[in-house]
């Protein structure tokens, strides 16, 4: 399969920071355009930039208080959101913060990787979105399966045996994996938007009996590898979306697990009304083989 390319949209005043993420994305089969290495003496400037518009699949901007004060970074933000809105081909924006500034009212409704409270998950969640958005646009690639019943049963059966093979998921697979499972259990299951999604990635509605108004609950999916856990500030940033959208029940569900601190933040929502079940790996594994046991029995 062909990298994918990023173009890199930065202030000068944060070229080191562009530099070392062109190089972390290198390394992990990502290609990234960068004013520094791709425009040599002589060059058009402008004609250089276009060029690398128009070639990479994803325009990430690098949003600090000097880049949105850029009029240099202001037209190759107003260049890239006209080649996602009227190309079949376009770029994808992604919205890199790395400090805390007004971000440019075309980005206002996008999720963004946040550098400024944790790098490394920002990063983690940057590739991912890149492979995922990748994936799904490519015509080389071929998305894995849609809910449950697309997974071939071997991969089903190494999901209940190990919680780590989650991890082998693109992250928009392991939202479909949930939603799929939450289905079959009886829920009338929605997925958001990936781009767009609010703060949660699936809605869910149990009818529980006739005349009864039917339970809702927000549900939010992070993939990860087993050793890295689910702090208090994620599920801290899940309770301020419950609270936005008038959600009083949620659900974090993760192929990793969660932090002391995450579990006390839990504990102490429940005094203000809000109820979440965490659902880490092995419980996702008891899901899974829950699913193998009814299939069985049909």
């Amino acid at each position: 399969m062909e990298r994918p390319t990023v173009f890199l949209s930065h202030s000068h005043k944060d070229a080191k920071f562009a530099r070392d993420l062109r190089t972390r994305l290198d390394a992990d089969g990502i290609d990234a355009w960068l004013d520094a290495v791709e425009i040599k003496v002589g060059d058009t400037i402008h004609e250089k930039v276009n060029e690398g518009l128009r070639r990479s699949d994803f325009f990430a901007i690098v949003l600090s208080t000097t880049s949105v004060n850029s009029r240099w970074v202001q037209d190759e933000l107003s260049s890239a959101s006209s080649l996602e809105k009227y190309s079949k081909t376009g770029v994808f924006l992604l919205p890199i913060l790395l400090e805390e500034c007004d971000v440019p009212p075309l980005l206002l409704d996008r999720r963004y990787a946040n550098f400024v409270r944790d790098p490394e998950s920002a990063y983690r969640e940057l590739v991912d979105a890149i492979r995922t958005h990748y994936q799904r646009q490519s015509t080389a690639s071929e998305v894995l399966f849609l809910g449950v019943d697309g997974l071939t049963q071997p991969l089903i059966e190494a999901f209940a045996e190990d919680a780590s093979r989650f991890a082998e998921l693109a992250p928009r697979q392991f939202e479909e994996l949930i939603a799929g499972l939450l289905g079959h259990f009886g829920d009338k299951v929605e997925l958001t938007s990936y781009s767009r999604d609010g703060g949660y990635d699936i809605v869910a509605t149990r009818s529980i009996l006739p005349s009864f108004t039917p339970e809702r609950m927000l549900v939010v999916c992070k993939r990860y590898r087993r050793d890295h856990k689910i702090g208090a500030m994620q599920v801290r940033e899940f309770l301020g979306t419950m609270v936005l959208v008038d959600g009083s029940h949620g659900a974090f569900v993760t192929s990793s697990s969660f932090t002391l601190e995450a579990l006390r933040v839990v504990e102490a929502s429940r005094e203000h009304g809000l109820r979440i079940d965490l659902v880490d790996g092995d419980a996702l594994s008891t899901w899974v083989r829950r699913y193998i046991k009814a299939q069985s029995e049909l």
